[in-house]
């Protein structure tokens, strides 16, 4: 979404959400004939804002949020800290490998606005694919 204003020049609001999820199977190898396979849910959603009026023209309010959503066991442990890879054991496979190929373009050393640029650069180059 971007709004704009014919009153206000610099009036520009942009509201962005990107919803990334897939299933990752894992298959294990019972016996050379009997398999058995687990289904691991993984989900990443970022939300991003980005307010400028006359007003706050030179410095824009923008944020952005980020969330990882895992349905796995409790016994396989994982972290995810907001804008930061997310940590595993691959033990039980890369399931986290996708959504770390992102998220490994989102510079979490810097400031606030330099972390919700990137992902408005993210969703840009996606939308205009």
């Amino acid at each position: 979404d971007c709004i704009s204003s014919e009153q206000d020049e610099y009036s520009k609001t942009i509201n962005g959400k990107m919803i990334v999820s897939y299933n990752y199977t894992n298959v294990h190898f019972k016996s050379p004939t009997e398999i058995e396979t687990d289904i691991i849910a993984v989900k990443l959603t970022v939300t991003y804002g980005y307010y400028q009026t006359y007003q706050n023209r030179y410095e824009p309010e923008i944020e952005s949020s980020s969330t990882v959503e895992v349905d796995i066991d409790d016994d396989q442990p994982w972290q995810y800290i907001e804008n930061q890879e997310i940590e595993y054991s691959d033990k039980n496979g890369k399931w986290g490998d996708i959504i770390n190929k992102i998220l490994v373009h989102i510079d979490e050393d810097s400031d606030d606005d330099i972390i919700s640029d990137n992902w408005n650069s993210i969703m840009e180059t996606i939308n205009n694919k």
